[in-house]
């Protein structure tokens, strides 16, 4: 995978990886963006210490998206998630998934959410829905989220809950 031989993992080493070894179509600002999440020094590369935790993550991800995803159709919906929570003792509000759904997912094509209305009713606005790669960024954050909340109240010293700060993280803007 260490194209150039340097001993580091690049951006473009691992997407190679994640489209060849992988087998998941995903962008390079994707795996950018999975980059920085497991980067621990900010240098935008990094060795097998840092990349056999990064892949055993990918693959358990697309596994857990996999089960969830139970049509096959390649998303998720925000009532999948909530279940996928659930199986992580991972409990979120209404309003915070609402808000993971709308940072994270995706909105249907048109083309694709109108065919289910051939009745000539006008449908309802679509929801946002995830695709494996929306997927696995949202995993990224709610991993990171997690671990730093955890910190944060380790000896009782957190005055807010779990939920409030995802809600809090999820708010914010996306860079």
């Amino acid at each position: 995978m260490d194209k150039d031989g340097d001993g580091q993992v690049s951006c473009a080493d691992l997407h190679h990886a994640i489209l060849t070894d992988g087998d998941m179509p995903f962008s390079i600002d994707a795996v950018k963006y999975l980059v920085r999440a497991f980067d621990q020094n900010g240098d935008g590369v990094f060795g097998f210490e840092v990349f056999e935790p990064l892949w055993n993550s990918l693959n358990e991800w697309r596994r857990l998206f996999d089960a969830v995803d139970i049509d096959g159709d390649g998303r998720i919906n925000a009532t999948e998630l909530a279940h996928t929570f659930a199986q992580y003792d991972l409990r979120v509000s209404p309003n915070t998934l609402d808000n993971i759904m709308k940072k994270y997912g995706i909105m249907p094509s048109w083309e694709r959410f109108s065919r289910q209305f051939d009745n000539g009713c006008v449908p309802p606005c679509p929801h946002p829905e995830m695709d494996l790669e929306c997927f696995v960024c949202m995993c990224s954050v709610v991993r990171q989220t997690c671990n730093l909340y955890d910190k944060c109240s380790a000896g009782g010293r957190s005055q807010m809950s779990r939920d409030e700060f995802f809600k809090a993280v999820t708010s914010m803007p996306q860079a």
